[in-house]
């Protein structure tokens, strides 16, 4: 009975462990469909839903991060700037640190709420875990400039340039893209 009981735990058990992640993971791809269809507030429900099945189900860590990091992504495009910053910075837990996205997102977030450290942290950040990410190199640019650091300005937007960004002027006579202009 008890080879029985455990043959049945090993059987089963897995199966069902299964069909929660398969749920978690229908639910994640519908959000992920809602989000990129620009749905963000279905997409923010269909994450919170996801994050609810999960934790039931006791999913990785990975996937804790993907689904935080995304959640967060949705509440930046809500204009939820906070609420944003807090799963990205779950998501980062999860990650152990090792997540350039979730770095970038916080990074824009510092920027455009003028908290030049934060920005200037989570675009280091980003731009050392994926060096080759330009937006992550000419972001940094601007809170240099900001910052009043030219030739650390000058460096990152030098390897921007270099990494393939795609370098908007939408107004010359901006202070941060004079001096981005001066650099180049």
């Amino acid at each position: 009975m008890r080879s029985f009981v455990l043959l049945f735990a090993f059987i089963l058990l897995p199966a069902v462990h299964n069909a929660q992640s398969t749920d978690a993971l229908q639910a994640f791809e519908k959000a992920v469909a809602e989000s990129r269809h620009g749905n963000h507030a279905e997409a923010l429900n269909g994450f919170e839903a996801t994050l609810a099945i999960i934790e039931r189900d006791h999913s990785s860590d990975a996937f804790f991060a993907k689904v935080h990091f995304n959640a967060g992504v949705s509440l930046y495009h809500l204009d939820r700037e906070f609420e944003s910053a807090a799963h990205l910075e779950k998501a980062l837990g999860y990650a152990r640190g090792r997540h350039a996205k979730a770095y970038y997102v916080l990074g824009l977030i510092g920027l455009e709420s003028n908290d030049l450290q934060l920005a200037e942290k989570s675009l280091k950040a980003a731009a050392m875990l994926d060096n080759r990410n330009g937006d992550a190199w000419y972001d940094l640019s601007r809170v240099y400039v900001a910052l009043d650091r030219p030739e650390k300005a000058k460096r990152a937007f030098e390897k921007a340039v270099k990494n393939g960004a795609v370098v908007n002027r939408p107004d010359p006579n901006s202070r941060s893209m004079a001096a981005l202009i001066e650099y180049e």
